[in-house]
């Protein structure tokens, strides 16, 4: 996979924007690849290596998607653990969110309490 600047992915200008003032031009591989294709709205499966930018691969082109007039949930992303649900809420709801006036609540898995069974 070759890399490619963000400004050639077809992204919208405030989104990319944010993603300059995060100190970001160039987009990692796995990014390169998929965040045209999700644009068209396509849907991609992708793997790549822990730290390649996979969140942002899929996290932008959901954001960019989402249509800020709308007052209605548009995007869920699950995540299959809590610490990786706080990874993806902190990388989506930083400046990428804002660059589009969006927010919305961050919902993982309670800590287990006392009465949990541990495995």
């Amino acid at each position: 996979m070759q890399k490619k600047l963000f400004a050639e992915l077809g992204l919208a200008p405030e989104i990319l924007k944010a993603i300059e003032r995060m100190g970001f031009e160039e987009a990692s591989p796995i990014q390169s690849a998929a965040i045209p294709i999700l644009l068209e709205g396509a849907d991609v499966v992708g793997q790549s290596q822990t730290g390649s930018g996979k969140t942002a691969a899929f996290g932008i082109p959901a954001i960019q998607a989402v249509d800020p007039d709308l007052r209605a949930p548009q995007v869920l992303i699950l995540c299959p653990t809590r610490e990786l649900a706080v990874q993806v809420g902190c990388v989506l709801q930083g400046s990428v969110c804002e660059s589009r006036h969006l927010g919305g609540p961050l919902r993982n898995g309670a800590k287990p309490s006392g009465n949990a069974k541990k495995s």
